[in-house]
């Protein structure tokens, strides 16, 4: 790696994500960004203010079984800044 060159920390992935896509869910985190927490990160932005809103949704895991997984979004109120 370039020295002085930035790495994203796994809030920034997930907020990056969520600009471009809308949602992510825990699949997605571990497989796009080795996020096996998502649930903590999404606890970690909360308490930095930002808001979420939840859908559960149904994914086909490697087995090719349908499960049902959190989907985070950011509420359209975005951020609370109180």
């Amino acid at each position: 790696m370039t020295k002085g060159m930035h790495v994203p920390s796994q809030n920034e992935l997930i907020m990056n994500h969520l600009k471009e896509h809308e949602s992510i869910t825990s699949l997605e985190a571990t497989k796009l960004y080795g996020i096996m927490r998502l649930s903590a990160r999404i606890a970690d932005l909360k308490s930095l203010g930002f808001r979420f809103d939840t859908q559960t949704v149904a994914v086909k895991n490697r087995y090719g079984q349908t499960c049902r997984v959190t989907a985070y979004s950011l509420a359209q109120e975005g951020r609370c800044y109180e």
